[in-house]
């Protein structure tokens, strides 16, 4: 991931593309400075995370893993490869960190159902 990762991880995206901070600061720097919540920033960034979710997850029908998550968040952060990041690429990694998590949570309460999602 880049190194401004403190940043990214004071960062949060809603699903209509809106980025916010619930730092005080940062969240009116994000709105109030860079006006990163411009109608167009949000629309863009919407439509990349739609776009990743028809292609890289509407086909799996339930089967998605901690495995695959991780390694669709690595190669959107870059980590993966050599390649430049996509564009709103962060909106990405945010939602399958996000999704990690809840799978991770998951597996805590209900360990036998380890390959059922």
């Amino acid at each position: 991931m880049c190194s401004s990762g403190i940043i990214h991880s004071d960062i949060e995206y809603k699903n209509d593309g809106e980025i916010f901070s619930n730092n005080g600061i940062l969240n009116s720097e994000l709105n109030d400075v860079l006006n990163l919540n411009y109608s167009e920033l949000k629309k863009a960034r919407k439509s990349t995370l739609n776009g990743f979710i028809d292609f890289y997850l509407k086909g799996i029908r339930g089967k998605l893993n901690k495995e695959k998550l991780v390694r669709y968040r690595d190669k959107w952060a870059g980590d993966s490869h050599v390649d430049q990041l996509q564009p709103y690429c962060m909106i990405v990694v945010y939602y399958l960190e996000k999704n990690s998590k809840l799978i991770n949570r998951f597996y805590e309460e209900y360990p036998n159902q380890r390959n059922s999602l």
